[in-house]
């Protein structure tokens, strides 16, 4: 069981965004797609939900993901993007209801509930989504995502997460508590992938980490394997020195001018 892509070609409006991309997602991972701006990330994670049209293979826990349907894909991934606009005037709980209504736990009601308090706006449920912050709507986006696939296994068959920078309008508390979140819900046995910005809450929460460089895959694999002063200085055009914190063995980043 894997979430899967290969050789990616993405083309739009006559311009190619991305060349033989590629990905390997496993479950019971946190799976971390990083890279510079205007590198293609969120065209990745596009093309593999079907988004955007896209040529290569894309599958999903062992099926061609473009030959299932939609109400299987609502009921097997969760999709957070970068940013949702709501036309009309809904509450925070009728937004989080949204998600538990295209999963296959409609009839649990409480587990709306109970997303909204994983992402800390229980006390933000009749409030108007509209009148949220831009962090406050986002979790509230995330509680949404997460009663839609809220059990990670389901008949041995593992759920996904596909968050697209998910915190990005965060607070560094509420950053913490969003990546909690996803490696709660991937040792739990369900898969998360999710396009980061930050190289060092990806250093400390991703499992496996796909880097991307001008529409292409250059690296993938652990931490240890992905993030490295060569990679990362080439893909950033910047001196990157990757360090190890000698008591706990974490790695952190520092860009060299940073380091002075």
């Amino acid at each position: 069981m894997s979430y899967t892509a290969a050789n990616i070609l993405v083309e739009i409006n006559r311009r190619v965004i991305l060349t033989g991309a590629a990905l390997t997602a496993r479950p019971g991972q946190v799976t971390a797609i990083v890279g510079p701006n205007g590198s293609g990330k969120s065209t990745l994670l596009k093309a593999i939900i079907g988004e955007i049209p896209s040529r290569g293979e894309i599958t999903l826990n062992g099926c061609d993901a473009r030959a299932l349907s939609l109400g299987d894909l609502a009921a097997t991934r969760g999709v957070l993007p970068q940013a949702s606009a709501l036309a009309f005037p809904f509450t925070v709980i009728e937004v989080v209801r949204m998600g538990l209504a295209a999963g296959r736990h409609a009839a649990r009601p409480q587990i709306a509930d109970q997303a909204l308090a994983a992402v800390d706006l229980s006390h933000h449920a009749q409030r108007y989504f509209q009148d949220l912050s831009g962090g406050e709507q986002q979790r509230a986006q995330l509680a949404r995502v997460l009663a839609q696939v809220w059990e990670p296994v389901e008949a041995d068959t593992p759920r996904w997460l596909l968050l697209d920078e998910p915190v990005s309008s965060l607070d560094l508390g509420h950053q913490l508590q969003v990546m909690e979140l996803a490696r709660a819900y991937a040792r739990r046995g369900g898969g998360v992938i999710a396009v980061m910005h930050d190289l060092n809450l990806t250093a400390i929460y991703a499992d496996h980490v796909a880097l991307i460089h001008n529409g292409q895959t250059v690296a993938q694999g652990t931490v240890a394997d992905v993030l490295t002063d060569d990679r990362l200085s080439t893909a950033f055009d910047c001196p990157v020195h990757v360090n190890i914190a000698p008591e706990s063995g974490a790695t952190f980043l520092l860009p060299h001018a940073s380091a002075l």
